[in-house]
């Protein structure tokens, strides 16, 4: 999503958080989100780029989806480092950041990435446990 798209929607979470707790403007709201089990906008886009990743990388995905996404293994001068064993992808270079670096391919390598190596390295055997997974580690954050 673009910037003011993205602004819009962050103001909206924390709204609606307040009004089901009936808290004031002036309180901290990042409690308030803990206890619900929320996660910020950008932890969300996150989740579902990770699980979509998922799917891809176990086949359930459809294949214009999962031919965007290469493994460090398969990248031919990379596939020697220590790397390559983490489960990691390789994120393609993109000449624009705003254009180019929200597409499928990247944004979904990227965000795959700064997962820990446990949840790449060896994948769960289904999506909602995976997903589980992946929702404590972004409400660790």
């Amino acid at each position: 999503l673009p910037a003011s798209t993205l602004w819009l929607l962050l103001r909206v979470l924390p709204a609606s958080a307040r009004l089901l707790h009936s808290i004031g403007r002036s309180e901290h709201i990042s409690p308030v989100l803990r206890d619900l089990g929320w996660l910020s906008i950008p932890q969300r886009i996150d989740l579902r780029l990770s699980c979509l990743t998922f799917s891809c990388l176990r086949g359930s995905a459809p294949a214009y989806l999962s031919d965007e996404l290469n493994m460090v293994t398969s990248v031919p001068g990379r596939r020697h480092l220590r790397s390559a064993a983490t489960g990691r992808l390789a994120v393609p270079r993109v000449r624009h950041r705003t254009l180019g670096g929200r597409a499928f391919g990247p944004s979904a390598a990227a965000s795959w990435n700064r997962l820990p190596c446990d949840f790449t390295k060896t994948l769960p055997s289904s999506l909602p446990l995976f997903k589980s997974r992946v929702k404590n580690f972004l409400q660790s954050l």
